[in-house]
């Protein structure tokens, strides 16, 4: 079984028959990363809810940070994924204590197979879960989660999303945004964790040093028009609108999705106020301008440590005000159909 310890002593016996004593004993255990392609199958918002549910809180130093060799092997792993390698994707995730499960969606109809990668039953880094179709209709849109402890329900929306429109991927993080008491180098504070301070290493919208990172630099490299909308929660100030949109700069993009989404989400539900940052110029709260995948979506210089001063279009920051769009179904059928009518 794997990830048992197992002891063993020896006796040797010659041919006379003689009878030495017991060796000194010795203790191995089994290898528990096994390179094996899972499969399951039933409804993916319950499976992937699971694991949402039950992600460490805001304290224990469960993240762990990936070394370069974690972040190499973890860029082999999406590689295969994109090229549709799963053989290879499956060796390479169970060397960082991944796996990938070949999930079919029977609630569908038809049936649709995703590939989750997620780690191991011995869990031991929470870097997050990612997931990809198999067959998607939308290729191009990837809907990203990376505070789902602290922005309540926006891990569960973004499943909801990913599935309901068949998108490419969705990125889940495996903690909540203050697990672990070290801080990022990335620039940038918040007062999230309980005083106003840098932010924390398992903070993923804000640390390059993260797999949740290398997946969005693996898929925005490799698929040339692909759309990150990024789904966030806050707490609506009197003063504040229900929805906050930013493509993570001041700049006008060439698409302007943040608009279309707005338009989108305003057909949906036409009691909805927003602020655009590249639009409401004079709008700063919550824009994720130091959201490090936005800067590198965007071409900044240093994503850790430089805002990006010109922008690519592909990245959308999404802050929601819980009641309208986030607290239950009824709110991420909106955002869902939204999705389905920029990205049609």
């Amino acid at each position: 079984m794997s990830g048992t310890t197992y002891t063993f002593k020896v006796q040797a016996r010659d041919v006379a028959g003689n009878v030495s004593g017991f060796s000194n004993e010795i203790s191995v255990t089994t290898q528990t990363n096994i390179a094996e392609l899972q499969i399951a199958s039933g409804n993916l918002d319950t499976y992937l809810g699971n694991f949402i549910d039950n992600v460490p809180g805001d304290s224990g130093n469960n993240y762990q940070v990936p070394s370069t060799n974690d972040l190499n092997t973890w860029g082999e792993t999406i590689g295969a994924i994109l090229a549709e390698n799963i053989i290879v994707a499956v060796q390479k995730s169970a060397l960082v204590n991944y796996q990938i499960t070949e999930f079919t969606d029977t609630t569908l109809n038809p049936n649709q197979v995703f590939y989750i990668l997620e780690e191991q039953s011995s869990k031991s880094r929470h870097w997050g879960v990612y997931v990809f179709s198999k067959t998607p209709i939308r290729d191009n849109l990837i809907i990203q989660a990376p505070h789902i402890k602290n922005d309540i329900n926006t891990g569960k929306q973004a499943v909801y999303c990913f599935k309901e429109n068949l998108a490419k991927a969705v990125f889940i993080n495996g903690t909540h945004r203050c697990n672990n008491s070290s801080f990022s180098s990335c620039s940038g504070t918040t007062s999230t964790c309980g005083s106003d301070e840098s932010y924390r290493v398992s903070d993923l919208a804000h640390n390059t040093q993260s797999v949740f990172q290398k997946t969005t630099e693996s898929v925005f490299s490799t698929i040339a028009n692909s759309v990150f909308i990024q789904l966030h929660g806050f707490g609506k100030q009197a003063s504040d609108p229900y929805v906050i949109l930013s493509n993570g700069t001041r700049q006008t993009p060439t698409i302007d999705y943040a608009t279309l989404l707005k338009e989108a989400l305003f057909n949906e539900d036409n009691t909805l106020t927003f602020k655009i940052a590249h639009i409401d110029t004079d709008w700063s709260r919550l824009i994720g301008f130091t959201n490090t995948q936005g800067r590198f979506i965007n071409s900044s210089a240093n994503p850790c440590t430089s805002s990006a001063t010109s922008t690519s279009g592909r990245f959308i920051h999404v802050e929601q005000e819980r009641t309208k769009l986030r607290d239950n179904t009824s709110g991420w059928v909106k955002m869902s159909n939204a999705l389905k009518s920029v990205f049609n």
